[in-house]
């Protein structure tokens, strides 16, 4: 029997000749494949609904168990900014890739999707991607079972910085015990500051908040360090934006040496 549900396209893959798997983010059955029979055709009707990153009201059949098909799609969401912006299509594959690994597949949960479904609106409404991409990833942290004081020294609890990040002791030490871990991440001065404030804030929030892209490259190395560590996992579009921070801070490099 058919239903209609809600979902966000997280990703397709191919299968076989010319049918597809699609995998949706949906708001009732959380995440599920999909089979797509013939997809890969141009001409196929539902390959313009199928895009990743795409909002969607679906008709289709939706099984507890394998996997689920799709007869009808209609756009409720293209964001079309996220997607002609190969900066913000980045962070939004981000994001997507970091809420799929975040949750069981076919788990109802609601408050997942609309966080997923705000982030994606805010980054297409010009909210600035930096902001967006670092609040999602500390509020997904604990999802992945880390809990971190942004605000105490692991060592003997002092609440006044300057602070920096330890591995070895995951979370902060203040300037007192620095020399404890020589591997400390070395972050700017204003990190600890400004990560303390994001994790209080909610997305609505970020509208005019502007990160300076050396402290925002600063943090994501920061958050990328602990997913990578304490967290586990390392995501494909992690290395691209790396890629991306490195060639942004090699082009600021230029003017410097040709004067």
């Amino acid at each position: 029997m058919d239903s209609k549900f809600e979902g966000i396209v997280l990703f397709q893959r191919p299968h076989r000749e010319n049918d597809a798997l699609v995998k949706l983010f949906t708001q009732e059955y959380g995440t599920k494949m999909f089979f797509v029979k013939g997809l890969q055709k141009p001409s196929h009707p539902l390959k313009a609904n199928l895009i990743p990153l795409t909002r969607q009201s679906f008709v289709g059949r939706v099984n507890q168990q394998g996997l689920s098909f799709i007869r009808e799609a209609n756009c409720l969401d293209f964001y079309p900014a996220i997607q002609k912006d190969p900066f913000l299509l980045a962070h939004a594959s981000y994001i997507s890739q970091l809420i799929d690994a975040s949750t069981d597949d076919n788990v109802k949960d609601v408050s997942l999707y609309q966080f997923f479904y705000k982030s994606l609106t805010f980054l297409n409404e010009g909210y600035p991607a930096d902001a967006v991409h670092l609040v999602c990833d500390l509020r997904l942290l604990k999802r992945f079972g880390v809990q971190l004081d942004w605000q105490h020294c692991r060592v003997c609890g002092n609440q006044v910085g300057p602070f920096d990040f330890s591995m070895r002791y995951q979370g902060l030490l203040c300037q007192t015990h620095w020399s404890m871990d020589s591997y400390r991440l070395r972050l700017k001065a204003e990190s600890i500051p400004l990560i303390q404030s994001l994790s209080g804030m909610s997305l609505s929030r970020f509208r005019k908040l502007e990160i300076e892209p050396e402290l925002a490259r600063d943090l994501r190395r920061l958050l990328f360090e602990i997913y990578n560590e304490l967290v586990g996992i390392h995501l494909k579009t992690q290395s691209y934006i790396q890629e991306m921070d490195q060639m942004q801070t090699m082009m600021k490099e230029i003017p410097k040496r040709n004067k």
